[in-house]
């Protein structure tokens, strides 16, 4: 389904290191007002696709998460993984 774009505000919010950026997320947001774009410069325990996991060399890929707030289809609370 084709929608329009839109502008959306978001707040950013750089983290040297973090083992996840969705588990940061979950465990510093519970609160949330706005819509957050949480991102690391190294992630030592990410979760990928199927259970994976993966760490992210400093400075070499991005890792990120964004939170919704708000909409339909939103949800709050821990991702799947």
């Amino acid at each position: 389904m084709n929608q329009p774009e839109r502008s959306v505000k978001m707040r950013i919010k750089e983290i040297a290191e973090t083992g996840s950026t969705n588990t940061w997320i979950a465990e510093n947001t519970s609160e949330a007002d706005a819509p957050l774009l949480v991102y690391a410069l190294w992630q030592t325990a990410g979760r990928g696709q199927r259970g994976n996991s993966w760490e992210s060399e400093p400075g070499k890929n991005l890792t990120a998460s964004a939170l919704h707030i708000g909409g339909r289809g939103a949800r709050r609370g821990r991702p799947p993984g």
